[in-house]
């Protein structure tokens, strides 16, 4: 149901862009990152700073382990967790 909810959120926003005159543009980043970012020294800032870097609008996080609000909240992002929180 999340899932269905997110997709259609992301199908909206698209079309969105695409019906205007001006269609304005808008940068979408996927990215596993591997255990959480928790794998490495200072994982998490680092993956903070490469998102930081590539400035995307939405991000979708694979493989959060948990580390994914910590994340989004250091940016300033939205999170919207789309697995039932027992497999975390």
């Amino acid at each position: 149901m999340k899932f269905t909810i997110l997709f259609l959120t992301f199908a909206f926003i698209c079309f969105n862009c695409v019906a205007q005159k001006n269609p304005e543009t808008f940068k979408v980043m996927a990215w596993n990152i591997l255990h959480g970012a928790n794998d490495s020294k200072d994982g998490k800032a680092h993956a903070v700073q490469i998102i930081r870097e590539i400035n995307p609008d939405v991000i979708l996080m694979v493989e959060t382990y948990g580390s994914g609000k910590e994340i989004a909240d250091s940016l300033g992002y939205n999170f919207h967790l789309v697995a039932p929180e027992e497999q975390l």
